[in-house]
């Protein structure tokens, strides 16, 4: 067939945005344990505000609950009271700061606030831009977050990510699309804001085809919550394509409609299913 160069491929501008996680620049000295939060909070009440749930790409896979929480100051201005072990570490990022790029070291003016702050206070839909073991999962792991959590720039954000769009990214139909386009290194996959998800063809929906995905990625999310409360993570649930007989179910009756919509023919396979991707784009 045709050769089709990605790059003639239109981003998809009726997508909402996927942005990156939050830039620190704190040498670690902005998070926290989850063990230390508990005690701090107890000491210092006050501070519960300033502190927020933290992932990076790895524990959004690996993890239920949050490993550590990370502060935040949004008016660039410390609590009142302030412990003073909180103003020494103020004073170490910011000497930290003065030992970094020459371009950064400006940021040492401005030790409160973060090189990238990609907070926005909403619920989202976090993706890992690096995965590893892709070949052994059935999907590309991603999971809703709520707006109290805060996540490095080693995954993306989608903000107030509509369930039927979510459904579509965990669909074979994505998967196809994403193991074919993406970076990888070995077994690993590196998703790209742009050509992973902004090219990634979606066909025209109408609004009872929208409210269908929509319904499954309620039910998708109720039967992820679940697997939680028994302490499955993202990474339990889908290696080796071993899923929980519900989820298994779920995410069959998921790949049937959205194949119907994409009009994968023939065997359902990957080869199938991106040709009814890339049938959008010719």
């Amino acid at each position: 067939g045709k050769w089709l160069n990605i790059e003639d491929i239109s981003k998809n501008t009726d997508l909402p945005a996927m942005k990156l996680g939050s830039l620190f620049l704190d040498n670690d000295r902005y998070r926290i344990s989850s063990k230390e939060y508990e005690r701090i909070i107890d000491e210092s009440p006050n501070l519960a505000d300033y502190l927020h749930p933290f992932y990076g790409a790895k524990e959004l896979v690996q993890s239920v609950s949050p490993l550590q929480y990370v502060f935040y100051f949004p008016s660039q201005t410390l609590p009142d009271p302030c412990p003073a072990w909180l103003r020494s570490r103020v004073e170490e990022v910011k000497a930290y700061r003065k030992t970094v790029s020459k371009e950064d070291q400006k940021l040492s003016d401005t030790p409160l606030k973060y090189k990238r702050d990609r907070y926005y206070n909403k619920n989202f839909l976090a993706i890992p831009r690096h995965t590893a073991n892709i070949d052994s999962r059935p999907i590309l792991p991603m999971r809703y977050m709520d707006k109290d959590t805060m996540i490095s720039d080693g995954a993306y954000q989608i903000i107030d990510c509509p369930l039927w769009l979510f459904v579509i990214l965990q669909s074979k139909v994505h998967y196809a699309w994403l193991t074919i386009v993406s970076g990888a290194l070995g077994s690993s996959i590196r998703y790209s804001s742009v050509i992973s998800y902004s090219k990634f063809p979606i066909p025209v929906l109408s609004d009872n085809e929208k409210e269908k995905l929509t319904k499954l990625g309620k039910q998708l999310n109720k039967e992820r919550d679940l697997l939680f409360k028994e302490g499955e993570t993202l990474s339990s649930m889908y290696i080796n394509g071993h899923l929980p007989d519900n989820l298994n179910k779920l995410h069959a009756e998921i790949d049937s409609v959205v194949d119907g919509l994409y009009g994968v023919e023939g065997e359902k396979n990957s080869f199938s299913r991106l040709e009814a991707v890339l049938k959008l784009v010719r």
